[in-house]
């Protein structure tokens, strides 16, 4: 009697995967976040550097779960995207890729916690984490986090509701 085949599965992940990434490969990418926040406080920002922000802020909004015990919130993801949305219609309506002043705080802690997030977890997290970050920005929805997080709310209240009847 033949041995059954083995069915095809997920192959199994290098050491390389499971491990964070390389510290070289975390100190580029939290540059070039810091940098685009730099350029856009300094008046010399344009659509990419918003850009950068932007996916900054949706990969710390989809690996809340991961790291929870920084100062990481939603709200806190909510307000970073407030703010690029108004500079990105300011820039719209002809004044200058920037940000003001009062405006960089929520981001500065967005970075901050997002260079914890690169730096710590696992490259295979990552990688799944970005494809969600992919479907967020090429979704097309104007505040595509305001739309999910109101759709989390509401489930969670029906989820609330149907636990007390």
């Amino acid at each position: 009697m033949k041995p059954a085949k083995k069915t095809k599965g997920r192959r199994p992940l290098t050491r390389e995967w499971l491990l964070p990434l390389p510290p070289a490969h975390v100190r580029d990418i939290s540059l070039k976040c810091h940098m685009a926040l730099v350029a856009l406080r300094g008046n010399c920002g344009h659509e990419e550097l918003l850009l950068r922000l932007r996916t900054s802020v949706y990969l710390l909004f989809v690996s809340l779960d991961d790291v929870r015990k920084q100062a990481a919130s939603v709200e806190l993801c909510l307000e970073a995207e407030r703010v690029l949305d108004a500079c990105a219609q300011r820039a719209a309506d002809g004044a200058a890729w920037a940000l003001r002043d009062d405006e960089c705080a929520a981001l500065e802690r967005v970075l901050t916690a997002h260079d914890t997030c690169v730096a710590t977890l696992p490259r295979v997290r990552l990688a799944d984490l970005w494809r969600h970050v992919c479907a967020f920005a090429a979704s097309g929805v104007r505040a595509p986090l305001a739309l999910a997080v109101a759709r989390m709310r509401e489930h969670e209240a029906g989820g609330i509701a149907m636990a007390a009847a």
